[in-house]
């Protein structure tokens, strides 16, 4: 476990650095991992270092946006009908292009 104030200290000594070496003109937004830190104090740290962090489901499976796109779908096809190879596509393309989770992580 890490808390928010070595966390703060990663974001100064390794995230801002790297950040700035591969994005000097700051046109980022940084990905978390599994555990994102959501603490008050660490938001307003990233606020104050201007850094963009993506919005990101809780406990997301993987890290990998097409992960989480697929967990979304999957978890959606289990209140759809899906006994054909037909209606699970239907399936599939409906909630691809309404489910609101899915839009969310597709603008970012």
């Amino acid at each position: 476990m890490i808390n928010s104030a070595k966390y703060m200290d990663v974001i100064d000594s390794r995230i801002k650095p790297q950040l700035q070496e591969h994005f000097p003109n700051g046109d980022c937004v940084l990905q978390q991992d599994l555990a994102p830190h959501t603490t008050k104090v660490v938001q307003r740290h990233y606020e104050a270092s201007n850094i963009k962090v993506m919005e990101w489901p809780v406990n997301s499976p993987d890290i990998a946006p097409i992960e989480n796109l697929w967990a979304i779908i999957k978890s959606r096809l289990q209140n759809l009908d899906s006994t054909t190879k037909e209606k699970v596509i239907k399936s599939v393309l409906e909630v691809w292009k309404s489910d609101p989770d899915i839009q969310k992580i597709c603008e970012n």
